[in-house]
């Protein structure tokens, strides 16, 4: 098995930007050998592969994968939250973002997730979703974050589709949060990334 991961880390090294397949089977590789964190710590890299360049589909994928053996996985939650946002589908940010917060309260990462659903409704023009980020902030006990979301938003706004601009620039909020780290997050006010503690 060592040879075929070397042969893989390889291979990912000769890859193309954004091509997490390498990583992504080398997770797989490692989980059927009964490496379990190992596996983790490869999914977590192809994940931030995917992500870097703006795979969101598959990146989602390998999250999945992560999430059916580390239901508890907090920051994965947070990735899978980020890209349905980015979608822009409000059902599926709803779910993923509910998701995410459920996680982090079992997990007592109560002010590191207070600190991603702020940037989220930042990143939202749907005022019903910017809402329902204010009612989970609560829940987190963010009572001034949420009063911030309701207060940051136009009571004359009216949902519209996003321009063109407007879309990328919640993509790179997206892809920004989803690649930062728990130290960057917690130095700059924000949050997450993945390896080597894809669990966290």
């Amino acid at each position: 098995m060592e040879q075929q991961l070397q042969a893989l880390d390889d291979a990912a090294a000769a890859a193309g930007p954004g091509d997490g397949a390498p990583f992504a089977q080398a997770g797989d590789l490692a989980l059927s050998g009964g490496q379990r964190q190992r596996a983790l710590e490869y999914y977590g890299r192809a994940i931030d592969t995917y992500l870097s360049g703006s795979r969101y589909d598959a990146a989602a994928a390998v999250c999945r994968r992560v999430l059916r053996i580390a239901p508890r996985a907090v920051r994965t939650r947070a990735t899978l939250a980020w890209i349905a946002l980015g979608r822009g589908v409000h059902a599926n940010a709803r779910r993923e973002i509910e998701e995410y917060v459920r996680a982090a309260l079992r997990a007592g990462e109560e002010q590191r997730a207070a600190r991603q659903l702020s940037l989220m409704a930042q990143a939202t023009l749907d005022p019903d979703l910017r809402r329902i980020i204010a009612e989970l902030l609560g829940r987190l006990g963010a009572v001034k974050e949420a009063e911030r979301v309701i207060s940051d938003m136009s009571e004359t706004s009216l949902r519209r589709m996003p321009s063109a601009a407007e879309q990328e620039q919640v993509w790179a909020q997206v892809l920004q949060a989803a690649l930062m780290g728990p130290r960057e997050l917690d130095a700059h006010g924000r949050d997450d990334q993945h390896p080597p503690d894809v669990m966290d």
